[in-house]
């Protein structure tokens, strides 16, 4: 998981790297790695939780 982790951080610093070569404003990768580690932090967050109440009711 860490590994698709990695290449999806990479892909938007590459996504990043050629919008700036094309005239994108700048900042525009930058915005939107945040948004991206936001939202996969956030599920992963979630997704833990989910699984740790299960492991609790359990035992």
């Amino acid at each position: 998981m860490l590994v698709l982790w990695l290449v999806a951080v990479g892909r938007h610093f590459g996504i990043d790297y050629l919008s700036e070569r094309q005239g994108a404003p700048a900042g525009l990768g930058s915005s939107t790695i945040v948004l991206y580690l936001a939202v996969t932090l956030g599920i992963q967050r979630y997704l833990t939780q989910q699984r740790a109440a299960r492991v609790r009711s359990q035992v």
